[in-house]
């Protein structure tokens, strides 16, 4: 989206792309950023119950919540409230061992879905 100056009002409608009307100048600017999502992770193999640091980090141009499913049936969500980008840590820790598909996805008023994935695995105490 390109940022527009002129009459109050009357440059919206050029903003939405329905017309370009008189008085409204392109400045050239662009606004936001395409919608994008990372979800990264400080360590791939955990023993049981030793806790994960999960990263979050989206941007956009309308950013509304985003959710992150920890493949066990648990999820975080995280509201964004219109913002353009959004960073979030969640620490988590798994009580049974095995491999877990971790999936963040972020919605975007203006730009739709964006999401990440990784997997995890969580071995047997000792």
């Amino acid at each position: 989206m390109r940022a527009w100056r002129g009459v109050p009002g009357a440059c919206a409608a050029v903003m939405l792309g329905i017309a370009i009307l008189p008085g409204c100048q392109d400045t050239g600017v662009e606004v936001g950023s395409p919608l994008a999502v990372s979800l990264e992770v400080d360590h791939d193999t955990r023993v049981a119950e030793q806790p994960f640091e999960f990263r979050l980090e989206a941007r956009g141009r309308r950013l509304a919540v985003a959710l992150v499913q920890f493949g066990d049936g648990s999820a975080d969500t995280i509201e964004a409230f219109g913002a353009q980008s959004l960073g979030h840590t969640i620490t988590r820790a798994y009580d049974q061992p095995g491999s877990y598909t971790v999936i963040a996805e972020v919605e975007d008023l203006l730009e739709g879905f964006a999401r990440d994935s990784l997997v995890v695995e969580v071995t047997p105490s000792p």
